[in-house]
């Protein structure tokens, strides 16, 4: 580390608090805005040039996120406004090993402070080594960027399927078979069925949080004593068990469950959905996912008197559905299981990149590991 040199973070860049911009004032548009967790919209502005790196400011605090292009930085967030002549890629990855959500202060809201962070001394590598690790950190995000990709596509496929079976009866001429009848989705299953109590006596937990899945990719599910998980780590869920947050449905924190971790349970934020007959999980799956009911659970939300835009699990559990047959629900089960089957498979491929990434990144950044020293294949 002969050519890396001390400094303070305010010298690898310089954090600005994000703009205002409330639900109802974000006009369609093809910018992202960009809060304290990632995108929560879209708008037709921008305020921060390609490529935005941001971290959460207030709620969701010290996180990075990347994003290539032009964004809206909300004012949930802190993004960077001078890289001052460093590489932004290498910085959005240097920035995980500063740990800037260590500072957040704050009690009911936790909050960060730039000028904090503009303190901090950090060790940095010079520019051709910056790009260096960059390039590598990269090359292991690219592949989980393309696995997530196959996801959407396959996923994509499935939706269309469904679509074509249990929206425009494609494949029964046109119009709902005989046998067939609308009714709540309560009537095939149910809801928040089963919590943790202190009778279960766990001596750990993994955990899944609400932000740590989108359109049906973990992140990250923490493992750790029960004596320290939050209390809102009570649902316990099941195989093809469904998790869709209630809280601000548009922003996609949903998925269903494969391979379920000992000792699993999820936030209070999500509504875990089990249907009484497995074979439905997937179709019940990509009901609830379609953009129509993702658009009429967010207008339920935005009419809720919470703090926060949400729906109840009661509105879920009222959601008009079409109830096909049992010989049908069984065909199209088999239909897109192995699609569901090979996104769980890249999902878990993309899982143990982010390990590797994330283990090879502190080592980088400490000087522990040479990057000249390193291939990815």
């Amino acid at each position: 580390m002969a050519e890396w040199k001390r400094v303070k973070l305010g010298e690898v860049c310089e954090f600005q608090r994000g703009y205002d911009l409330p639900h109802a004032k974000m006009l369609p548009g093809k910018y992202p805005v960009i809060g304290s967790s990632g995108i929560i919209g879209w708008h037709n502005d921008y305020t921060t040039e390609a490529p935005s790196v941001s971290i959460g400011r207030s709620g969701s605090v010290g996180r990075p996120y990347l994003y290539r292009g032009k964004s809206w930085s909300h004012n949930t967030a802190l993004y960077i406004k001078d890289f001052k002549s460093n590489d932004p890629i290498f910085v959005y990855y240097f920035l995980f090993a500063v740990r800037p959500w260590e500072y957040g202060g704050g009690s009911a809201v936790p909050t960060l402070n730039r000028n904090d962070l503009h303190g901090l001394e950090v060790s940095l590598p010079p520019l051709p080594t910056q790009r260096k690790i960059a390039a590598v950190l990269g090359a292991l995000d690219d592949k989980i960027e393309n696995n997530r990709k196959i996801c959407a596509n396959l996923e994509a496929q499935a939706q269309a399927l469904f679509k074509s079976w249990f929206v425009d009866f494609e494949p029964f001429g046109g119009k709902m078979p005989s046998g067939w009848k609308m009714g709540k989705l309560g009537e095939i299953a149910e809801c928040n069925k089963e919590s943790y109590t202190t009778k279960d006596e766990w001596d750990f937990v993994n955990y899944l949080d609400t932000g740590s899945i989108t359109r049906n990719q973990i992140q990250d599910i923490q493992l750790m004593p029960m004596s320290v998980a939050p209390s809102r780590a009570r649902r316990k869920v099941h195989e093809l068990s469904i998790v869709y947050s209630t809280v601000r449905p548009n922003q996609y924190h949903y998925g269903i469950v494969h391979n379920v971790k000992e000792n699993m349970l999820v936030s209070t934020g999500f509504a875990v959905i089990d249907a009484n007959n497995k074979i439905a999980s997937y179709r019940l799956f990509l009901e609830l996912t379609q953009d129509s009911v993702t658009k009429h659970f967010q207008t339920l939300a935005e009419q809720s008197v919470c703090t926060y835009p949400a729906i109840n699990p009661s509105d879920i559990l009222a959601h008009q559905i079409v109830i096909p047959t049992l010989t049908v629900e069984q065909n199209f089960y088999s239909t897109v299981s192995p699609m569901f089957e090979k996104i769980e498979l890249a999902n878990q491929e993309s899982r143990a990149l982010a390990a590797t990434r994330d283990a090879l990144l502190s080592k980088l950044m400490s000087g522990e590991v040479d990057v000249g020293k390193v291939e990815v294949a």
